[in-house]
């Protein structure tokens, strides 16, 4: 931070905030709301198994987009 102290502040726009708040939102608080559903149908157990899916499924996914 002490390199950043001395810089103008950046001028942020306003369709930038709009998509952070976006992805906050839907890719963040839909994401909790869906694993705590998950939580009280599955099990904690069971949930936890998404934990360990994530890195293949995003390996496969960032393989595809590379790909076409």
């Amino acid at each position: 931070m002490l390199p950043l102290l001395g810089s103008p502040t950046p001028h942020l726009q306003a369709d930038a905030l709009i998509a952070a708040a976006i992805l906050g939102v839907m890719g963040t608080g839909v994401a909790y709301r869906i694993n705590y559903r998950l939580i009280v149908d599955e099990g904690a157990s069971a949930t936890s198994i998404v934990t360990y899916l994530m890195p293949i499924v995003s390996v496969g996914l960032g393989a595809a987009a590379l790909a076409s």
